[in-house]
C-alpha cells in the first residue's frame, strides 16, 4: 500500500508541510510553589482551596462516615445506622443523627445486675435517644430505678462518643483548610504555577 491508496494528493501534502513550518513553539517558565512571590503564593493557595479541596473534602466525607459506624461499634453500639450528619460551618451547630443501633448490654451492667438480661428488657437506640422496652411492668421500685439508671448511663456514653466524633471531625476539617496544610499538599504533589501563581 502506498500513499496514493489513501486519496491524498501532492497538493494536500504540501499544504500540510507549510502549516507545520508555520507552527511556533512557545516556551513557558513554570515555578514550584516555593519559588513564587508572596502574592502568587496566595493565589496558588486559593486555587487549591477552591479546586482540589473539593476532592479532599469528599474523601473526608467518605472516611468520616465510616469512622462514625466503626467508633460507635467499638463503644458497644452495634448495627449502627446513621441517618445523616453535617459538620458544615454554615449550620447553626454540627450534628450526627444515628437512626438506630442495638446495644451490647453486657458492657454496661454489673454482675449483680445480670437479671436484666433474663427479664425481657430491651435497650436500643432510636434517633439519638436510648429507649427501653419492657415486656411487663412487674418490677420493684428498686429494679425500676436500676433500669432507669442504666438507661441514663447508656445515653451518657452515646452522647460522649457522639460529642468526641464531632469534635475530632471539626478539628480535621480545620486542619485541612489551614494554609500550611494546603502548602504541604501542593508541594507533595509537585504542582507547578506560572509566575503570577496561576496553576500551569
Amino acid at each position: 500500500m502506498n500513499i496514493d491508496d489513501f486519496g491524498i494528493d501532492d497538493e494536500d501534502i504540501q499544504a500540510t508541510i507549510k502549516r507545520g513550518e508555520k507552527m511556533k513553539v512557545i516556551k513557558t517558565k513554570v515555578y514550584e510553589f516555593k519559588e513564587l512571590s508572596k502574592e502568587a503564593k496566595e493565589k496558588a493557595i486559593n486555587w487549591y482551596r477552591e479546586s482540589v479541596s473539593e476532592l479532599d473534602n469528599q474523601i473526608f466525607v467518605d472516611d468520616f462516615s465510616e469512622d462514625i459506624r466503626n467508633i460507635f461499634e467499638e463503644n458497644c453500639f452495634k448495627n449502627v445506622k446513621v441517618e445523616e450528619w453535617d459538620l458544615s460551618c454554615y449550620k447553626s451547630y454540627p450534628y450526627i443523627n444515628v437512626k438506630s443501633a442495638s446495644i451490647e448490654i453486657d458492657k454496661f451492667i454489673k454482675p449483680s445486675q445480670s437479671w436484666i438480661k433474663d427479664s425481657d428488657i430491651d435497650f436500643s437506640l432510636s434517633n439519638n435517644e436510648i429507649e427501653v422496652y419492657k415486656e411487663n411492668d412487674n418490677f420493684s421500685k428498686r429494679a425500676e430505678a436500676i433500669i432507669e439508671c442504666l438507661k441514663e448511663n447508656i445515653q451518657a456514653k452515646f452522647n460522649e462518643v457522639k460529642g468526641n466524633l464531632i469534635k475530632n471531625g471539626l478539628a480535621n476539617l480545620e486542619y485541612m483548610d489551614k494554609d500550611s496544610t494546603i502548602i504541604e499538599n501542593i508541594e507533595a504533589n509537585e504542582y507547578t504555577f506560572l509566575e503570577n501563581g496561576k496553576r500551569f
